[in-house]
């Protein structure tokens, strides 16, 4: 059991390494708790207290200063809730990876209240059976040399209008007419533009009023692609680039608009997703980007390290890739 929940700690080490999280104190609250784990796995079954917590953070990630110990209880106190808000948007993806190494016990963060009376709180970290809906996956074909896997990422508490397609905007009831209204919309202000066009086209004077004529029209079809195209193209193709006023200030751009069609055993629904992997080649962070001229119409995986190297097909439904450039001899 130590050695196990000793090994968990270091899974999700290698996991959280690239979370831009672990600069905040929820992220160092993790780290100290996941290598206090690993450093003494007999006591971490019972938990680690508020002091201990805030000493490793202190001593060895970043200085906190000096507290009173009500101080202390404060800071961890908060930090865990952040903690807490930041696991439900990392908990499915830690779990897809560590049902990708076939292990049956899945970890959770978990805390014991102390109530007073000299009783503290405790911090832990716990290993539970995989539910039904988080059993290991069964995929098609063992992953080949060079070949990697995908996994989500943040996919939930996210604010202003992309909670709406975070948690799954579902098409029923008035939420499937809204999405038909404004396509519709869309579709019917293209069609007017090409009828202005075909008309104002013929009436101007001079050159440089056709020239500037033709690029009005074509700033605004382009700015209505920028608005609506991804809508229009993650019907078809099931995946596609969130536009750019869904993408979180946080993100390199590199979410998506994801359309998975459940009908007619559920209603069809649209999300945002972000899929992350790790290179095969270097072990750098893959993110999933346009294909751009080379793979064009595709979605692609790119290494942070070498992104243009190092480059990899993105199944999004099966959450696997091959490598598009082959390694030189």
């Amino acid at each position: 059991m130590c050695e196990s929940l000793s090994n968990a700690a270091k899974q999700i080490q290698e996991i959280s390494k690239d979370w831009p999280e672990k600069r905040h104190r929820c992220g160092q609250v993790l780290e100290a708790l996941l290598q206090l784990t690993i450093d003494d796995p007999e006591k971490a079954k019972e938990g680690f207290t508020n002091i201990e917590i805030h000493e490793f953070v202190s001593g060895k990630i970043s200085a906190w200063g000096s507290s009173t110990d009500d101080e202390v209880t404060r800071k961890v106190r908060e930090a865990w809730k952040n903690l807490g808000e930041l696991w439900i948007k990392k908990e499915r993806g830690v779990v897809q990876r560590f049902k990708s190494l076939g292990l049956v016990e899945i970890p959770m963060i978990h805390k014991v209240a102390g109530g007073g009376g000299g009783i503290v709180n405790k911090y832990s970290l716990k290993l539970e059976p995989a539910k039904d809906g988080q059993k290991q996956s069964k995929t098609p074909e063992a992953l080949c040399a060079g070949n990697l896997e995908y996994f989500e990422d943040d996919v939930d508490n996210l604010r202003s209008i992309t909670k709406l397609f975070s948690s799954g905007f579902l098409l029923s009831g008035w939420k499937k007419w809204l999405f038909f209204f404004v396509i519709l919309i869309g579709m019917v202000f293209f069609i007017a533009l090409l009828l202005l066009f075909a008309i104002g086209i013929n009436q101007q004077e001079t050159v440089g009023a056709t020239l500037k004529f033709i690029s009005s029209i074509a700033i605004i079809l382009w700015a209505e692609w920028l608005l609506l195209g991804a809508f229009f193209k993650v019907v078809d193709r099931r995946v596609e680039i969130a536009p750019w006023w869904l993408q979180p200030w946080t993100s390199d751009g590199d979410w998506l608009l994801v359309f998975e069609k459940n009908k007619p055993a559920a209603p069809n629904v649209i999300k945002l997703k972000r899929y992350t992997a790790q290179c095969s080649r270097c072990g750098g962070l893959v993110r999933i980007h346009k294909g751009g001229f080379v793979y064009y119409n595709r979605l692609v995986g790119r290494c942070d390290n070498s992104p243009r190297e190092h480059v990899f097909s993105f199944d999004h439904y099966l959450r696997v890739g091959k490598e598009l450039v082959s390694r030189e001899t």
